[in-house]
């Protein structure tokens, strides 16, 4: 422990050389000018030959200090000691300059000086407790012992001269303690210094013996993402297959309950129903039958596509005639809800796909705005080319008027595992498998899939194909 402190020591006094001379030339150039404009007003402007004698020893020291600093090294330490002279000489100077103007007007000002130099020495010093009680309280003494047995000093210039002693004991103060604080500082540094050294060559050690571990954590990690994977699909392939039984169950069964409550009505009541009751009761079984044999067309695809079974044959087709096909198709629904339907799509567009899945695609977007335009509405298909990624793509648009989504239901309505089922205007009720067959038909062909919507405003379902494929 004391070797250390020893050698902590040792290094703090080097840190110290270098400190001092940092910023070392400058100041002692500045002292100079400014001592030889003294020199030059006491001798021609103040005519004060003893003001000038004060400014002689100060002078010498800091050009001696200079000489030093700009020779060599070696001579670093003299240098520091002769410059704490210089030091110590400018405080002298500045006691003396009060006992040249002891009964002078200028005493106040001279007193005002001294207490100024006093001051910035003591930030500039930096000396140890011993030497700063030779350099604070050995001028002072000398000075007190001046002015009592050499000079008589009135009551008003005793208080006067009286303002310069706190200003060396607050001078010693502060000296004392910034060289105290700057020793604790240095060694707190130095300590920390040393043990940042120690962590390093621990560190370097605790590297290697890391290399192993990172290489077997590498592993334990490849092995985890897999069972992840292998989780997450199976967590997927749950989720479609509780989709699916709750369509059997549920979407499928219903319909077919409706269906048959209207029919053996319709059977019990038909000589008692009048022909318009009939008719009425025949509309509501064929829109429940229409909407049956979608859902089972959609379940039958989608259990395809989920057992890889289906053929995935992508050819070139001109747009415009391949989505009139569901147009065409869908037109007679749009008309019993009084919605137009209108294909704006230009004859000139051609594309890459597989026919029955685009058709698939289409026809389930058209589907689901008619059910979500109430009567009087209109339904747009439009389309349109765009570039991503430096690469030809063709961008499909379903718009409508209809009710809009609200956004926390456009966030589920593409995922297989949210049982969503929205009844439409009419009551219309589906299951909201058809967009789970858009979203993997459209993925499919390296397109995308979204929707833009805001309710009571309508919506748009936009998807983009890739106009050739690989």
């Amino acid at each position: 422990m004391e070797d250390s402190e020893i050698k902590i020591k040792q290094e703090y006094k080097i840190y110290l050389s270098s400190y001092v001379r940092k910023g070392l030339a400058a100041k002692l150039i500045i002292s100079i000018i400014i001592i030889f404009y003294f020199m030059y007003s006491d001798l021609y402007l103040r005519g004060n030959i003893y003001a000038f004698y004060t400014r002689i020893l100060p002078l010498v020291l800091s050009s001696v200090t200079l000489v030093i600093y700009f020779l060599n090294k070696k001579y670093t330490y003299l240098g520091q000691k002769i410059y704490l002279l210089f030091l110590v000489s400018i405080l002298l100077m500045t006691l003396e300059k009060c006992l040249i103007h002891l009964h002078d007007d200028t005493l106040s000002a001279v007193v005002s000086s001294t207490i100024l130099a006093f001051f910035l020495i003591s930030l500039e010093l930096r000396s140890g407790f011993r030497l700063a009680i030779v350099i604070y309280f050995v001028p002072t003494i000398v000075f007190i012992l001046v002015l009592v047995f050499f000079f008589d000093v009135s009551a008003k210039e005793q208080i006067t001269l009286a303002n310069i002693f706190p200003m060396i004991i607050l001078g010693f103060v502060i000296n004392i303690s910034r060289a105290k604080l700057r020793y604790n500082v240095f060694k707190a540094n130095y300590s920390l210094a040393i043990e940042q050294k120690k962590t390093a060559e621990l560190y370097e050690e605790v590297l290697v013996q890391n290399n192993d571990l990172n290489q077997k954590n590498k592993e334990i990690t490849e092995q985890k993402e897999d069972i992840e994977n292998k989780t997450k699909q199976l967590k997927t392939s749950n989720a479609a297959k509780d989709r699916f039984f709750s369509i059997i169950s549920h979407d499928l069964r219903s319909p077919f309950n409706s269906m048959l409550g209207f029919s053996e009505l319709l059977i019990e009541n038909f000589d008692e129903y009048s022909s318009e009751q009939s008719k009425e009761f025949i509309v509501i079984m064929h829109k429940t039958m229409v909407n049956t044999f979608n859902l089972l067309e959609n379940l039958l695809i989608w259990s395809h596509s989920q057992s890889d079974n289906l053929d995935f044959n992508p050819i070139e087709k001109e747009l415009y005639w391949l989505s009139e096909n569901s147009v065409e198709l869908l037109q007679q629904t749009a008309k019993s809800k009084s919605i137009a339907l209108i294909n704006q799509i230009p004859e000139d567009i051609y594309l890459t796909v597989d026919e029955n899945m685009f058709l698939t695609v289409i026809r389930n977007l058209i589907s689901n705005a008619i059910k979500f335009t109430p009567k009087g509405g209109e339904i747009k298909i439009m389309a349109r080319l765009v570039t991503i990624n430096d690469l030809k793509n063709i961008e499909i648009v379903v718009e409508d008027n209809g009710v809009g989504i609200s956004e926390e239901m456009q966030l589920k309505l593409f995922d297989i595992s949210n049982n969503i089922s929205t009844k439409g205007t009419e009551k219309e009720r589906g299951t909201g498998l058809g967009l789970i067959l858009c979203k993997e038909f459209v993925e499919k062909h390296d397109g995308k899939i979204w929707l833009e919507s805001e309710r009571n405003k309508g919506s748009r379902f936009c998807f983009t194909l890739p106009v050739y494929r690989s």
